[in-house]
């Protein structure tokens, strides 16, 4: 795996499956999958400039008949703003986004960097339980 890579930064989270890319593949039972990838929405329907990925993305999918549903994850709605590794006292510029990976910048958190991603890996796993195997 090529470091600075879309795989290497979603492997980061801790989340199983398969990588392939932008995204991750999980099997929930026979038929369903989870797909998390990293996207641009910041589930309000606003989308910022081209190859800048502010949140995750989690899709709930059934292998035959396709999409069953999904929801966004805003970095900045799920990891505190206010507790960073990073040091930059200019970063974010008001009214901006603290949180955001952008890919030709080496596929790592850009500038702001969060202490802890926890909050927002256990979001997505809280709404991928939602869909449990089925009995």
């Amino acid at each position: 795996m090529k470091k600075g890579s879309p795989t290497e930064f979603l492997r980061a989270f801790g989340f199983e499956g398969a990588f392939n890319g932008l995204s991750t593949t999980q099997k929930i039972d026979g038929n369903r999958i989870a797909r998390v990838s990293l996207s641009t929405s910041n589930g309000q329907g606003k989308i910022p400039t081209h190859g800048h990925y502010v949140s995750l993305k989690a899709e709930i999918v059934d292998i035959h008949k396709g999409l069953i549903d999904s929801a966004v994850f805003a970095f900045d709605d799920h990891l505190d703003t206010a507790k960073r590794k990073d040091t930059r006292e200019d970063y974010p510029i008001p009214g901006t986004r603290t949180y955001m990976v952008i890919d030709h910048c080496g596929w790592d958190w850009y500038i702001a960097v969060p202490k802890d991603t926890k909050p927002l890996t256990k979001a997505v796993r809280a709404y991928i339980a939602l869909f449990g195997a089925e009995e």
